[in-house]
């Protein structure tokens, strides 16, 4: 269940200049608020999924980077609270209340069926892969040659120094293990560690077997290795891609997972490449039988029902888009292939989509009235029980929605398109442009804003649109109407414009590539911006502050409860939250 190399891990990198920002004369950059249990936290992001593994097919757990831990009942997905941020690379376990995940910096957890802990490791090595006979000997692999042993009482360094890194774990007894390494395979007799010699040239970075007599060993160039209890031989695979992952029911029922997605299948005669891959890398499989194998990597989890392979969640580059709440522990995220979310307050899980289309904004009234809009006429609601596909009328991208009421609502979308919905029939109006607009927002129904990626805002009066004059022409993305008379606009090159009820102005940066693409505000002192390069800045009526900075990610959306309960969504599946603990 695995995992080829060191693992990487991206650390947040706060940035404390304002580099070329022309937001203000008075712009500054600060990391935290002064109050320090009031800041920025991150409640989920997700990457890399590493590891599988679950007592029985309505009980299945997956561990990844960041901390993930995700949760399989048979039917819905959660996100566990695991405690850290770490990356955590393998799990295992003998039952659902004696589970263990392996990570970086000599982290081990434990699940007791209640609540993840933090085991004492002895060691600060990263560690890859975990494997165990009972629980009373459980084995751990990793960095420098890391091997722990945990004796049902306490884990306690069993070697070190092997090898540079052990990627893999399996055995058949305390007395039979293998381990493969950077610098070729160790062998566990039940007395000593020592290299064995597979005669095949090959750097193996996976391991699984059935018994002391039939042992499978994967590697680069599709290379797999196999022991009958007297001697290794080569198999002919029918691939020259790394193979990363393996895992069977019996020896005539094997599945491994190459680096390009390629999945294999060995029948107990030969191996066959399955016609179904995934442009998604695979780092772990795990399952149950011939028929019910589940697979994780690179933002997706894949199943197998004996004939194909289907994605059940995720995708390369999933993204979460809109955020709305009916109260802060009552929230959802929208996002792309259909993305939904929920958060209870507590933790956020998946919620069943009627579409697999990118879904791209959210809007709702309470927790039983709430719209979600997206590519391809995409239009849903929700009732409190489930979402459901409602017919819009077009079959173009819708990119916003807001209302004032469930009876006044609007949608906005490309080639100028605008629906309104007065509580029973969704009509077209008409926009006077063929212009892609991003965003919607107003103060009433007869008061509203529309931006669009044409360098244009358009303004509802009540009675028609109309292209908004001296307003900043920019690439716009989002718009926030705060109480009063005040507008504000964000978009491309940093760009901030905003309408004090007399005249607009804004501010923008011709060399920057940094887009933003959310506000939300509570008043025109208290007023969040999101963007690329994971910025999220500030105003809070004199100037526009950087309050948090982490380089690798990308914001989409922002929406709050309150100026103390406010949330942020973006690639990656990333959701901050800034609050108190």
């Amino acid at each position: 269940m695995r995992f080829l190399g060191l693992l990487v891990l991206f650390l947040s990198v706060f940035v404390q200049s304002c580099g070329e920002s022309t937001l203000s004369p008075a712009c500054s950059c600060r990391e935290t608020n002064e109050d320090p249990n009031l800041a920025w936290r991150t409640q989920l992001r997700i990457s890399n999924l590493n590891g599988v593994w679950g007592p029985s097919r309505n009980d299945l757990f997956f561990v990844g980077d960041y901390g993930n831990i995700i949760h399989y009942d048979g039917s819905s997905w959660e996100f566990m609270n695991s405690g850290t941020a770490k990356g955590l690379n393998d799990i295992w376990g003998d039952s659902h209340d004696n589970i263990f995940a392996v990570g970086a910096d000599g982290l081990i957890l434990h699940y007791d069926g209640s609540g993840w802990s933090e085991m004492n490791s002895k060691t600060n090595a990263n560690l890859s892969a975990l494997w165990g006979i009972s629980e009373r000997s459980v084995y751990a692999v990793g960095a420098y040659g890391t091997i722990l042993h945990f004796d049902g009482t306490g884990w306690a360094v069993m070697a070190r120094g092997l090898a540079p890194f052990l990627v893999d774990i399996w055995g058949s007894s305390d007395s039979d293990i293998y381990v493969p390494s950077s610098e070729g395979v160790l062998h566990y007799n039940g007395v000593a560690w020592s290299m064995i010699d597979t005669g095949v040239d090959a750097y193996f970075s996976g391991v699984w077997g059935t018994s002391a007599s039939s042992v499978y060993l994967i590697g680069t160039k599709g290379a797999i290795a196999h022991f009958d209890g007297l001697s290794w031989t080569k198999m002919s695979s029918s691939t020259s891609q790394t193979l990363r992952c393996i895992w069977g029911n019996s020896d005539s029922e094997i599945f491994v997972f190459g680096n390009n997605g390629e999945s294999l299948r060995f029948d107990g005669a030969s191996w066959r490449l399955l016609s179904e891959c995934t442009e998604n890398r695979m780092q772990c499989i795990f399952g149950f039988s011939g028929t019910e194998v589940f697979a994780a990597g690179t933002m997706a989890i894949l199943r197998y029902n004996g004939a194909n392979w289907t994605r059940v969640m995720g995708g390369e580059f999933l993204a979460l888009n809109g955020v709305w709440g009916s109260s802060p522990d009552n929230l959802y995220a929208v996002g792309e292939t259909g993305l939904i979310m929920h958060y209870d307050g507590r933790s956020w899980s998946f919620m069943r989509s009627p579409t697999s289309n990118n879904i791209n904004d959210i809007w709702g009234f309470a927790e039983d009235d709430i719209y979600a809009v997206g590519d391809g006429g995409t239009l849903l609601h929700f009732d409190g029980s489930e979402w459901s596909l409602s017919a819009s009328g077009t079959d173009v991208k819708l990119s916003g929605i807001w209302g004032p009421s469930p009876t006044d609502i609007f949608i906005v979308g490309w080639y100028g398109t605008i629906l309104h919905y007065d509580g029973s029939i969704w009509r077209r109006m008409e926009s006077g442009t063929g212009l892609f607009f991003s965003a919607v927002h107003g103060r009433t129904g007869t008061d509203v804003y529309a931006v669009t990626r044409a360098e244009e805002i358009f303004h509802y009066d009540g009675i028609a649109w109309e292209s908004v004059a001296n307003a900043p022409t920019i690439i716009w993305e989002d718009v926030w109407v705060a109480p009063g008379d005040s507008v504000y606009v964000v978009g491309s090159r940093q760009s901030i414009g905003w309408f004090d009820g007399t005249a607009w102005n804004g501010y923008s940066s011709p060399s920057s590539g940094e887009r933003l693409y959310g506000i939300w505000g509570i008043s025109n002192s208290d007023v969040y911006v999101v963007g690329d390069f994971g910025r999220i800045r500030h105003y809070d009526g004199a100037s526009w502050k950087i309050v948090y900075q982490n380089s690798p990610l990308d914001f989409r959306d922002v929406w709050g409860y309150s100026s103390e309960d406010v949330f942020v969504v973006g690639r990656a599946c990333i959701i901050l939250h800034y609050g108190y603990r």
